[in-house]
Formats: structure tokens, C-alpha cells, sequence
């Protein structure tokens, strides 16, 4: 899967379909995506749990180091390592698709974002390794789809929250919507409708 802002540097779709021909543990992977300049952008990440997102948002690194090391990874694999990781981005990326027919496809829960991690996540699950390789470079133009900020904002939060019910369930899910909200409220009193469409929707979730 590539998104319509990408342009593969190198071979990079031969790349992965070779390193997944060598790897059978591997279910999902990915490349080392890049701006126009050429400098490292996020090309992975790690699944939101409860306590990251605690840290996160209250700044309680100095409680939990090795979330607040988690939470400053920024994903963009400067180190260029082949390593193993929770979430490939979904601008690139390569799955498997006999674990596709094992775990399922995109949740169509998601309207957007999320839904690549949503996907990851049972694919982890079912025991399969996601690994992002570096040899696979591809240009990502990220941010020229969505022109609305505070509207794009909201539908985050909406998905960050659905991921986080279809995979940890309904535990602390009331004080995890309320901690997600927190940090926007500011943002969201400027614009009363959508604060009224995003609120009905996360009472939803």
C-alpha cells in the first residue's frame, strides 16, 4: 500500500517483496520514508497504550523513563536499522497477504487514521514480526491532504480512541477518551460545531 503523496526513491517495492520472500515470521514491513530534502521522517511508530498516553499528556517521564524514551521516539529510523517495530506507517505499507486472509483486512470503523495500526496490531498478535528495512527508501509529502487542522485534529482523537477500545477493551476507556481530550479543548472552543459533532461521536466509541 503506498499513498498518493509517495515516490519510491529506489526499487523500493522489490526490496520488501524480497526481504519478505527470505523472512516467513514476518507478516508485515516497510521503508525509511524521506521529505523532499532528503532528511528522515516518521516511518514507524508504537501502539498508544494507557500508560503512554498518561505520561504523554501529563509529562510523567520522570515517573516512567522508559515510556518517556518511547514517547520521544519520533519513528524516522536515523539510525537506519533493520529493526523490528509495532506500527509501519501506513503511507508504505507491504503485508503479507496470506496473513491477511488470516487476520482480516482494514476495519472500516475507521474513517481515519489509525486504521493501519488497528490492522498491525491484530497481525502482532496472531504472532507475526513487523519490521521496518532502511534499503527501501521512498519520499513521503505528508500534510498536503487534509487542509483543516482542527477538523483533521478530531478525527485523530476519534481514531486513537476506537484503536484504543477494539484493542485494550473497555478498561480505563472513560478516563482514556477524557485524557485524550484534554489537550484539544483549547483548540476546540473556537469552533463550537465541531465540538459538538466530535463529542457525540467519541460518546459513541
Amino acid at each position: 500500500m503506498l499513498n498518493t503523496d509517495t515516490i519510491l526513491i529506489n526499487n523500493a517495492v522489490k526490496i520488501l517483496f524480497d526481504y519478505m520472500e527470505n523472512n516467513p515470521a514476518v507478516g508485515a514491513t516497510g521503508g525509511n520514508l524521506y521529505d523532499s530534502q532528503n532528511n528522515n521522517v516518521h516511518s514507524y511508530g508504537h501502539f498508544q497504550t494507557f500508560k503512554a498516553k498518561l505520561v504523554k499528556t501529563f509529562n510523567l517521564g520522570c515517573f516512567c523513563p522508559k515510556e518517556k524514551i518511547r514517547n520521544a521516539d519520533k519513528g524516522d529510523n536515523k539510525a537506519n536499522k533493520l529493526k523490528e517495530v509495532d506500527i509501519i506507517v501506513g503511507a508504505n505499507l507491504f503485508i503479507r497477504k496470506s496473513v491477511l486472509d488470516e487476520v482480516g483486512y482494514f476495519d472500516e470503523d475507521f474513517f481515519l487514521y489509525d486504521e493501519e495500526s488497528e490492522l498491525q496490531f491484530r497481525i502482532k498478535k496472531a504472532g507475526y514480526k513487523i519490521v521496518i528495512n532502511p534499503e527501501s527508501k521512498i519520499y513521503h509529502l505528508e500534510g498536503k491532504s487534509s487542509k483543516n487542522r482542527v477538523i483533521s485534529r478530531t478525527y485523530k482523537m476519534e481514531s486513537e480512541i476506537l484503536f484504543y477500545k477494539k484493542c485494550y477493551g473497555e478498561k480505563y476507556l472513560g478516563l482514556y477518551k477524557l485524557i485524550c481530550c484534554l489537550p484539544n479543548l483549547p483548540r476546540f472552543f473556537s469552533h463550537p460545531l465541531v465540538i459538538g459533532r466530535t463529542f457525540k461521536k467519541i460518546k459513541k466509541i
